[in-house]
């Protein structure tokens, strides 16, 4: 019979340490612990945890192991569905939570020596288990527990593989892309941190001055240090395979950062690219549900630590899950690697009509069309958050109606019908000059399907912005839209909408101010996206 024990802990005079107990009774092919098992780390802390134990164990018949490490709030028994799984597979599995969330003493500091200290200890203590194979050590983690994971890979040579979920290349280029502060999902960390964690001063800092847009290359070199592309290379040096799966609709991690980690790998390496907001993809295992990318994990560390070679894993392989119809399409890399790209320019409105989308350079004279920024003009991403998973996980896209769109407060920019479907595979890329009448702007760009009865369904959007210009300043720039696999049908066209206010964004500031859009024969506004 499953038991749960639950005691609440004052660990500060803002937190509150939410420890839970479960024990699961002992199957044929396993035991279980959750009482007593504690890391002991390198600085005379204990760390929580818990433990799968197969049954015929031995020193004779060592096994392969799987360290799970906790996401951000949670704690070791978030992993007791997939542990489960592989205790009955025959690994011995091992998860602990991190310093300063739930039972785990310490404080919250995100990735740091002590956290690698703690992981090196956790493979010490499989390793004082005696029948534990320590040549065939995985480790895995969802969110928190996957940077972990990364940098681990390259610090820890006892780490074997990993199989990183719902993870980031640079902590600064997801909460802070092009100078924009990710507002809802910075407040859903720091804020739940806050309450169930012990989080250190240093934490607090940095999400002050990304608020702020203050000390940026201070918050620069605090995510370097705790990024796993700053450690790519030691990674590649070990030839260490790696297991990659991301989501479409992340709004923490967005998925070019999985992207471009998978380019920089030159291991033996695996990306899945899901739809649903941050952690959803991976959340159906975690149910103890059939999942599909917890059975490619299963896989994955099969092959590289039980050497299950019948399961042919080949060195590179690209997963992904397109959007609306979900479909599951295989590659052998990066489909943007692959692609065409299909360039439409931007053309300025006028006093009755919008700017459109051609395939054809402006030719025109040079102009601008103005808007007054700072002011929601009806396009957005929908509610924070909840908007991906409705998307991403039960197909139910955002929309709009180009009636309900404010031309004072945006630009509307809009191709012909499409004469042949478009299938997004990539990243747009977008390319404008604006000029401002204040020291800051900010640009939110959203790509629509607008079918042949005028609904515009949302594909995806990105912010860009800039905090020290000189007033009236002409700035040329390049901005990456959030990777998509979408398929326009023939018949729709596609619009580019540009505005500068979103919920799930920081603005500049409170006050509204202008923006110009420029357009020339020089430079050309032109937006590039990877088509199949």
């Amino acid at each position: 019979m499953l038991t749960v024990t639950l005691w609440m802990t004052l660990v500060s005079t803002q937190a509150i340490a939410i420890c839970i107990n479960i024990d699961i009774p002992d199957t044929p092919l396993y035991t279980f612990d959750d009482e007593g098992i504690f890391i002991q780390t390198h600085d005379g802390l204990e760390l929580d945890a818990n433990i799968f134990i197969p049954t015929g164990a031995s020193e004779e018949d060592k096994r392969p192991a799987i360290i799970f490490i906790n996401s951000w709030a949670l704690n070791d028994n978030e992993y007791l569905a997939p542990a489960k799984r592989f205790a009955e597979k025959g690994y011995v599995v091992f998860s602990y939570t991190t310093r300063g969330f739930g039972c785990s003493e310490g404080k919250v500091s995100v990735v740091t020596d002590d956290d690698m200290s703690d992981l090196s200890s956790a493979v010490d203590y499989l390793d004082s288990l005696g029948f534990v194979d320590i040549d065939n050590i995985g480790a895995s983690g969802i969110s928190y527990g996957s940077g972990i994971s990364l940098v681990g890979l390259a610090k820890e040579p006892r780490i074997k593989t990993v199989a990183a979920m719902s993870t980031w290349d640079s902590i600064v280029d997801s909460i802070y892309k092009d100078n924009t502060t990710r507002l809802a999902w910075g407040a859903v960390l720091v804020l739940s941190g806050e309450v169930i964690g012990n989080l250190d001063n240093e934490v607090r800092k940095v999400y002050t001055s990304i608020l702020t847009n203050k000390n940026i290359d201070y918050v620069r070199e605090w995510s370097a240090k705790r990024s796993p592309r700053s450690y790519i290379d030691l990674i590649n040096e070990r030839n260490a395979p790696v297991f990659i799966a991301n989501n479409y609709g992340d709004g923490l991690f967005p998925p070019n950062g999985a992207m471009a980690l998978y380019s920089k790998l030159t291991t033996p390496k695996h990306l899945e690219l899901n739809q649903g907001e941050h952690a959803t993809g991976e959340l159906d295992g975690l149910l103890g549900l059939d999942s599909f990318t917890w059975t490619n994990a299963e896989n994955w560390f099969d092959y590289w630590l039980k050497g299950d070679t019948s399961l042919n894993i080949p060195n590179e392989r690209v997963f992904i899950e397109t959007d609306l119809n979900k479909k599951r399409e295989v590659y052998s890399q990066l489909p943007d690697e692959i692609a065409d790209t299909q360039t439409f320019y931007l053309t300025p409105s006028g006093l009755l009509r919008d700017g459109s989308l051609s395939e054809q350079p402006y030719q025109g004279r040079e102009t601008s069309n103005r808007i007054m920024a700072g002011i929601d003009s009806g396009a957005w991403s929908g509610i924070p958050i909840l908007a991906s998973i409705f998307d991403g996980n039960l197909g139910e896209p955002v929309t709009m109606r180009r009636l309900l769109f404010n031309s004072l407060a945006g630009q509307w920019y809009e191709s012909p019908t499409l004469t042949q479907g478009m299938r997004i595979r990539g990243i747009p890329k977008l390319d404008l000059e604006v000029s401002s009448n204040t020291d800051h702007f900010q640009v939110v760009t959203y790509l629509y399907d607008i079918a042949p009865n005028g609904l515009a369904t949302l594909i995806n959007y990105a912010p860009y912005s800039r905090h020290d210009l000189e007033r009236g300043e002409n700035v040329q720039f390049t901005m990456e839209l959030t990777a998509a696999a979408y398929d326009i049908p023939a018949g729709h066209k596609l619009a580019v909408v540009i505005d500068t206010f979103d919920l799930l964004f920081t603005p500049p500031s409170i006050l509204p101010y202008s923006l110009n859009f420029h357009y020339s024969r020089e430079f050309q506004p032109k937006i590039e996206i990877p088509v199949l």
